[in-house]
């Protein structure tokens, strides 16, 4: 996996990382996140890894953006290594989930067992596809 910054339209595989790292509200706490990029069979997976919150939120969106910016229709989150899932990470798979219908697409999400003390799969299931894995997902997309 190469470390490039997706900030090239023709560049969708490799590792967002958060430069800021950044205490936004001084409470001493950083806030991080790596969004990984990769294809799995073919298809888009973004895995975000850490804090996905109104600090990092933003990261997580430029990727969703540039994917669909190149063509890509479908898309799998991985949730299994996000730490920290707020409202804002609601808000950016809404948008994802706008844009990739807009284009005959559709957005899908990973929540496995271990993901679930972080956001609920029932809440999550009741506005997107919840997947238990990205093998599931990936199969979903390949199988309609």
């Amino acid at each position: 996996m190469s470390e490039d910054v997706l900030h090239r339209p023709s560049d969708v595989a490799g590792v967002v990382v958060d430069p800021a790292n950044v205490d936004t509200a001084n409470t001493g706490h950083r806030h991080a996140l790596e969004v990984h990029v990769d294809r799995v069979d073919g298809v888009l997976v973004i895995s975000p890894v850490g804090e996905i919150d109104a600090a990092t939120g933003g990261l997580l969106l430029e990727a969703l953006i540039a994917a669909i910016s190149t063509g890509e229709t479908q898309l799998i989150v991985d949730l299994d290594e996000a730490r920290i899932i707020d409202s804002t990470a609601s808000s950016i798979f809404l948008s994802a989930s706008r844009a990739t219908a807009a284009v005959d697409g559709r957005l899908l999400i990973v929540v496995s067992a271990g993901s679930h003390d972080v956001v609920g799969p029932s809440q999550l299931s009741d506005f997107y596809a919840v997947c238990p894995s990205v093998a599931v997902a990936v199969d979903a997309v390949k199988n309609g």
